[in-house]
């Protein structure tokens, strides 16, 4: 049995990967395959330092079936190195973290991972701090509050590259 499971693991179908995954449930064993399609699957990096905030969003886009929640870090600086290690497709970052702030790993991660989508998510709402954003290399920017609703959306979006903007701020920049 043993063998078995190890010529699964790199059993290769198309551009997608199975996985053998051994389910328990009440004394018996279930042995299934997985599929993980790389160019399905939109690795994403997020970055705020608030743990209930950050477990919201991390939840909320591991509903989608085509995301994958590659990371989750507490500051800037991990952020940078993160994304360094892993080259996301995307980085979901906070403006106001700990390190270093948000427009400054943004910048840093421009260089380290040049393919990686930056979408902020923060509290702040002013025009200035959005124009900030997009200067910076943001490709998105949603504001916390209005997250539960909107954050996937614009995920959608930086994956069809096209910048995102809370429609209330689209009239002001």
């Amino acid at each position: 049995m043993t063998l078995w499971l190890l010529r699964l693991v790199l059993r290769i179908s198309g551009s997608c990967l199975r996985i053998p995954v051994l389910q328990l449930s009440k004394g018996t064993a279930t042995l299934s395959l997985m599929r993980r399609c790389a160019g399905h699957l939109r690795r994403i990096l997020v970055a705020d330092d608030h743990t209930t905030v950050r477990g919201s969003i991390c939840a909320l886009l591991r509903a989608e079936p085509d995301f994958d929640v590659v990371c989750d870090v507490t500051d800037g600086t991990q952020a940078v190195a993160k994304a360094e290690e892993l080259q996301p497709d995307i980085v979901v970052l906070d403006i106001t973290i700990p390190g270093m702030s948000g427009f400054e790993a943004a910048r840093r991660i421009r260089n380290i991972a040049p393919t990686a989508e930056i979408l902020f998510l923060s509290q702040h709402d002013t025009v200035e701090t959005i124009r900030q954003a997009f200067q910076v290399g943001g490709s998105g920017y949603v504001v916390k509050s209005d997250a539960a609703k909107e954050l996937v959306a614009a995920v959608r979006s930086i994956i069809q590259k096209t910048r995102y903007v809370n429609a209330r701020f689209v009239a002001y920049l």
